[in-house]
């Protein structure tokens, strides 16, 4: 029997996993993580959307010192264990003020991204 549930198309996978981010942790005092997050349910690698798109630009730019993830807007604690991860170059498994302070992060998103 079918309920007649149709899912989006990134329900259907496992979805993003930290494994898929390509920013090595720590990242070096100064330099800035920026963070694109999409609308919906859309997938961090649609290469269709602007918020992707964005971020693979900005990638291609070969920028010193930015370091460039997307993310779908319902992952939010993979966002925060990136961010920490990021920051924590004492790798301690905290952030001091020395880290929080040096935190130079740009989020940018669209729709639930937003």
């Amino acid at each position: 029997m079918s309920l007649g549930l149709v899912l989006p198309p990134s329900l259907l996978s496992w979805g993003q996993e930290y494994k898929h981010f390509v920013t090595r942790t720590p990242i070096a005092a100064g330099d800035t993580l920026v963070i694109g997050i999409l609308g919906g349910w859309e997938p961090w690698n649609n290469n269709k959307k602007n918020v992707r798109r964005l971020a693979l630009k900005l990638r291609a730019m070969n920028l010193s010192g930015v370091h460039v993830e997307t993310l779908e807007n319902h992952r939010r604690q993979l966002a925060m264990q990136l961010v920490r991860n990021a920051l924590d170059r004492n790798q301690d498994g905290k952030l001091d003020a020395e880290e929080r302070g040096s935190a130079r992060i740009i989020l940018y998103g669209h729709s639930f991204g937003g």
